[in-house]
């Protein structure tokens, strides 16, 4: 029964709000994130939410702000205990592995949110010391980021930027600033996918720049996310190369792999090899059909657009009618 409903019609949120939130307060933070976590287990609304970029910009700013805030004990609700953080990691370490290898669109991944809601929530809402808090806020954040990632995966945008914005409030709860900076680039990435590369720059930017002890992968990753961006928009002097050698399993990092093959397909239509280009381009086509991965498909499409010069030669119709189909079949699904 929802409030509602015994006559307290004012005490619910617009649920198409749920999850945009950048809450001050650290407590209002807990509690915005699991109502946001709630709502999606409950199919809520979210199906029809679409993405748009000026929910970024709270966020974005507030965290620039203060990308790390110190972590607060709690002597309320249930004990949190370290036996509790090293599940929590357990599990955000599986869901990576699992999420690399098989992609968003299945429904092991989509049962994340379900741990969040489920298993996740409660435990924010417990008591704990201030360093127990700060490991739970973190390994909370990640499990957050991945949730948005799997559902960025499989198109669904309105979701991945709820989860997202969640995931970058709750790293700065943890205070951990680098961890906020990888969530921020990956915000970038969302943005300039959906095109919006002037956002997706300041967003790449401050990622890079905020960050405290940037890993070397987190800072190439807002490198990379930023060179994306000025390639878009056309500014070929502040766009850096990507170096796409070195050993990637494929086994391991599908997707990464798929992502690097379109890349890489697109560089060979550009220096006029059609036959390796569409070799690559066929099998990238092959990983991101059986990872059901709607994002691939948006690389896909990008790299059709080097394909150009030979858009009447029979082998590219082809190839470009498979990623049409593929492409209106998985959106279907999602």
């Amino acid at each position: 029964m929802s409030l509602a409903e015994i006559g307290m019609q004012g005490a619910e949120r617009d649920p198409s709000l749920l999850g945009l939130e950048f809450a001050r307060r650290q407590d209002d933070a807990v509690t915005e994130a699991a109502a946001y976590w709630s709502a999606v287990n409950r199919r809520q609304f979210l199906t029809r939410q679409t993405f748009a970029v000026s929910a970024f910009a709270t966020p974005f700013s507030r965290w620039l702000i203060d990308p790390a805030e110190p972590t607060r004990a709690r002597e309320t609700g249930p004990l949190v205990d370290r036996a509790h953080i090293a599940e929590l990691r357990e599990a955000a370490d599986h869901a990576r592995q699992w999420d690399s290898r098989f992609g968003g669109a299945n429904r092991k991944s989509a049962s994340l949110t379900e741990y969040l809601y489920g298993r996740v929530a409660p435990l924010l809402h417990g008591s704990y010391s201030e360093a127990v808090g700060r490991d739970l806020f973190r390994v909370t954040a990640e499990m957050a980021r991945l949730a948005g990632w799997t559902a960025f995966d499989a198109g669904r945008h309105g979701i991945a930027q709820r989860h997202f914005i969640q995931a970058l409030r709750l790293a700065r709860a943890g205070g951990d600033a680098d961890l906020g900076s990888y969530i921020l680039a990956t915000m970038a990435m969302q943005s300039l996918m959906r095109g919006f590369t002037s956002e997706a720059i300041d967003m790449a930017q401050g990622a890079y720049r905020r960050g405290q002890t940037l890993d070397p992968r987190v800072a190439g990753f807002a490198k990379l996310i930023e060179a994306r961006s000025h390639a878009r928009a056309g500014d070929e002097r502040s766009t850096s190369t990507w170096n796409a050698a070195g050993p990637m399993p494929s086994d391991a990092f599908v997707r990464s792999r798929s992502v690097r093959l379109s890349v890489l397909a697109s560089a060979h239509a550009q220096n006029g090899d059609l036959a390796q280009s569409l070799h690559l381009g066929r099998e990238s086509l092959a990983l991101f059909t059986r990872l059901g991965s709607l994002r691939g498909m948006e690389y896909l499409r990008v790299y059709g657009r080097s394909l150009e010069p030979w858009r009447r030669d029979p082998q590219v119709v082809t190839y470009l009618a498979d990623v049409r189909r593929a492409t209106r079949s998985l959106a279907e699904v999602a």
